[in-house]
């Protein structure tokens, strides 16, 4: 691991199941990324949650709505598509991490 990073355990019952970065977490636990947009204006007639979504899924194609509300709308990103648009991303070439 680098230095400076950040271990998380995951205790059931008072006993350590799991010790390992987010990531690895995430990887063998978790269902993917949340990605919350915040509206500076109310959108009652869903026109942003469409332009929004267009711009979400041309970089991440399976990302769901998980939930819309007409200043916030939250998607579901899936890991391999995060991965993928890390790989596709500029600087992936250079080394930058996503």
């Amino acid at each position: 691991m680098l230095a400076g990073t950040d271990r998380k355990a995951i205790l059931s019952h008072g006993t350590v199941r799991c010790v390992g970065s987010s990531l690895f977490l995430k990887n063998r636990f978790g269902l993917g990324y949340l990605l919350n947009v915040v509206r500076a204006e109310p959108d009652d007639s869903g026109a942003a949650t469409e332009a929004v979504s267009a711009v979400v899924r041309s970089i991440i194609p399976d990302a769901l709505v998980e939930r819309d509300m007409p200043i916030e709308t939250t998607f579901r990103l899936p890991l391999a598509d995060i991965d993928r648009a890390c790989r596709n991303s500029p600087g992936a070439d250079i080394g930058a991490v996503c």
